[in-house]
């Protein structure tokens, strides 16, 4: 190890083979705590992306276990970023506080940001989605989604045109459905039974005739 390198050397490939000491092949402590910290923030936010323009569930295991080692590899980071020796009394302090500094609020952003992420996918796999299409040659007016704790009103949905409600249901209850075509009632129940934090899916549908069709999927 050379005495006058401003940060003790944790790996040194060159010197194990028997050759020159090769400075760009040095991990250093700060080195290592860069690495602990970015590296389970890259993964968890580009698994955390994919998982939302996929919706593949398998990907919600490699999030928890992406938290779990990503916990380790911080605490790790945060222990090797102790060992960093700052450069001499050539450069300011200042100076010598800002990559340490900056290391140390990579790793602290691990925290906010698997809370952030947990928090978004438990948002996201706890509601219920409801699309009602008007199949209709007449507007729908009136449109409501009530049950469970919830009540929505859509308004008017025009010919041809669809609308988007996410429900959380509070409580256990049916999901109903109602509305007008013209002067006509239209109701039916989307699902017999919802419950508190219950996800999944139903496309309603209403005809001329004033028939409604209710397709249903719920999430494993």
């Amino acid at each position: 190890m050379h005495s006058g390198h401003p940060d003790r050397i944790l790996w040194e490939p060159s010197r194990h083979a028997g050759q020159k000491p090769n400075a760009h092949a040095w991990v250093t402590p700060l080195t290592f705590a860069w690495i602990c910290g970015s590296l389970p923030l890259l993964i968890g936010v580009s698994t955390f992306v994919l998982w939302m323009a996929t919706g593949w569930s398998w990907l919600e295991l490699v999030g928890i276990f992406t938290i779990l080692f990503g916990t380790i590899l911080v605490l790790v980071g945060f222990a090797a970023l102790t060992m960093h020796e700052a450069p001499g009394r050539t450069v300011s302090r200042a100076r010598r506080l800002v990559a340490p500094f900056a290391c140390a609020i990579v790793l602290l952003s691990n925290f906010p940001a698997a809370a952030t992420i947990v928090y978004t996918v438990v948002a996201i796999e706890t509601r219920y989605v409801v699309e009602v299409h008007n199949a209709t040659s007449e507007p729908l007016d009136g449109v409501r989604l009530f049950g469970g704790g919830c009540d929505v009103a859509l308004g008017s949905i025009l010919p041809g045109d669809t609308a988007r409600s996410s429900l959380r249901f509070a409580r256990d209850g049916t999901l109903e459905f109602e509305c007008r075509q013209g002067a006509r009632p239209v109701s039916t129940t989307i699902e017999e039974y919802v419950t508190g934090y219950a996800s999944g899916r139903a496309d309603v549908t209403v005809d001329d005739q004033g028939a409604v069709s209710v397709a249903r999927s719920w999430r494993d």
